[in-house]
This record gives C-alpha cells, structure tokens and sequence, in this order.
C-alpha cells in the first residue's frame, strides 16, 4: 500500500510538469506578441493584458488559474485591439 501512494505520488509530480512548462511558453509567447505588435493595441489593453500575465505566472502551479489569466489577457488585447 505504501510503494502504491509513492507510485501516485510521484506520477502527480511528472504528470502536471508539463501544465507548468505549457503555461509558461504561453505567457512568454503573449507577452513577445504585446511587445512585437506594441502599434496594434492600445496603452490601456496592454497595461491590462500585463496584468493577467503577472496574475498568471503568480498562479503556474494551478493550470485553470493560469489559463484563465491568459484568457483574460487575449480578451483585453483583443479589446484594445486598434
């Protein structure tokens, strides 16, 4: 029973390293995007996208906390989208 709760153990660990490593090439990507097409959107869009991107890399180890903050940074870009 004990080599049973390891096993589980260990296998939570490798399995949610790759949600970690995924979120963080997304916000990465996202924040190379707002600085490459910096003319595209407003000031104030990505003051706010910026935001949720902090908000995002504060929560990497929740992966829906996480891609809810991206998702929230995409949406005020898009809003801000000029």
């Amino acid at each position: 029973m004990r080599h049973v709760i390891v096993v589980a153990a260990v296998m939570s660990v490798v399995l949610a390293l790759p949600a970690l490593a995924d979120c963080q090439s997304d916000i990465d990507e996202l924040k190379a995007q707002i600085d490459d097409q910096k003319a595209s959107y407003t000031r104030e869009a990505r003051k706010e996208a910026r935001k949720h991107l902090t908000k995002a890399e504060h929560n990497k180890d929740d992966a829906k906390a996480c891609r809810a903050e991206i998702l929230d940074a995409r949406r005020a870009l898009q809003k801000g989208k000029r």
